[in-house]
């Protein structure tokens, strides 16, 4: 039993090795995405009437 999980927490570490490796790459295309669904959702805001106790058309209002 202990011979077939080896290689499998090899696998799993190597994903997960990988997976840092991208998301890293990512970070800097993430923040113009970020910024671009922020100015969504103000744009979003601006066009709407709708209110929420916890969203008020300013945006987040705690």
């Amino acid at each position: 039993m202990r011979l077939k999980i080896v290689p499998m927490a090899f696998f799993f570490i190597a994903v997960f090795l990988i997976s840092i490796c991208v998301f890293s790459s990512i970070d800097e295309v993430e923040g113009y995405y970020m910024n671009t669904w922020i100015e969504n959702i103000d744009k979003f805001n601006e066009e709407t009437t709708w209110t929420h106790p916890k969203f008020n058309n300013e945006g987040l209002n705690y």
